[in-house]
């Protein structure tokens, strides 16, 4: 993505994959170096058809961490399709 800032403390997505689909994401600082437990390696593939789930990286749903910096998104589909998300 380009960069941006936010506020919050979960990130939430509304997508839907076929089912050999999936979807992961990861938060990258303004170096574009992935923040610590929120790189795609920890992201746990999420699949489906949801209005609303939150990324969860190794159990982990909390993104405060990098909340209020610079940083960027990296998003990895297959076969899949992105509505939207939101920080909350």
């Amino acid at each position: 993505t380009k960069p941006f800032i936010f506020e919050g403390s979960r990130l939430e997505f509304n997508y839907r994959t076929t089912v050999a689909g999936y979807f992961k994401a990861e938060l990258l600082d303004e170096n574009k170096n992935p923040f610590p437990g929120l790189s795609m390696s920890d992201c746990w593939d999420m699949y489906g058809d949801t209005v609303s789930r939150d990324v969860c990286w190794n159990g982990r749903r909390d993104v405060s961490a990098a909340a209020g910096k610079k940083c960027y998104m990296r998003i990895r589909m297959k076969e899949c399709d992105l509505f939207s998300f939101r920080f909350h």
